[in-house]
């Protein structure tokens, strides 16, 4: 029984907390983008609350001094690359 309950504790947050991602707008950086031509949704708010908990822990580290030598290559996707680190703070920020 109390794997059960550890088990609802843990969806509940992954869920609440990707739907507050969702509102906030940045679900399009953490997921794939959705089908604008397809009728169902992509991902469910419990994707994108785990998603955001993997996206946030991979960019702490190697990767993201990996990618900010990579922006030193091509200085016109700097904003781009802004936004989306803009969006990893607020992602680290709500966890």
């Amino acid at each position: 029984m109390a794997i059960v309950i550890v088990i609802a504790i843990a969806y509940t947050s992954a869920a609440l907390q990707g739907q507050n991602l969702k509102q906030k707008g940045l679900q399009r950086y953490i997921t794939r983008p959705e089908s604008t031509t397809s009728p169902n949704k992509r991902h469910s708010a419990f994707r994108v609350g785990l998603s955001a908990h993997l996206w946030a822990i991979t960019g702490d580290g190697v990767l993201a001094r990996l990618v900010d030598e990579l922006m030193k290559l091509s200085p016109n996707k700097l904003p781009e690359y802004q936004r989306g680190m803009r969006a990893m703070e607020l992602v680290c920020a709500g966890l």
